[in-house]
């Protein structure tokens, strides 16, 4: 499978756009193309994530550094969704392993046709957040 096969296969399309919609947090999912051609049964990709969302969500706090990137106007990415939240290591691997059951579901659905599988899952190999995720009034506080 070719990078531009992979952006026009049904199965790709579905899981990005059924991630965006099962969790609200997640704001776009970014591909690599450099990264495609090095994994031949993973296709590994960066979620765009709103880490204010996520943590409403699950009742917890955005970690300070996150925050005080986004306010200085820099994106914020690991490679892991738990950095994101304060004091919650056991919580973004229960995310993380939910979004993975999530995308193994339509991965091993029988619903989608033979050819129009991709013959690869979906991981997130990266978690980011923009400045544009700050809600207004965080805008106005001090570091």
């Amino acid at each position: 499978m070719t990078y531009e096969e992979l952006l026009n296969n049904y199965e790709y399309k579905i899981t990005k756009k059924g991630m965006m919609r099962e969790y609200p947090f997640i704001i776009d999912v970014l591909d690599d193309e450099e990264d495609f051609p090095k994994y031949e049964s993973v296709v590994f990709v960066t979620l765009v994530i709103d880490p204010f969302i996520l943590a409403n969500m699950f009742g917890v706090k955005v970690w300070g550094g996150v925050t005080r990137t986004l306010k200085r106007g820099d994106d914020f990415d690991s490679p892991t969704l738990s950095i994101f939240l304060e004091n919650s290591i056991d919580l973004g691997i229960k995310i993380r392993k939910s979004i993975d059951d999530f995308t193994d579901t339509i991965h091993s659905s029988r619903a989608i046709p033979d050819e129009y599988r991709m013959g690869r899952i979906v991981r997130a190999g990266n978690y980011i957040a923009y400045p544009s995720s700050l809600p207004p009034d965080f805008m106005s506080e001090p570091n």
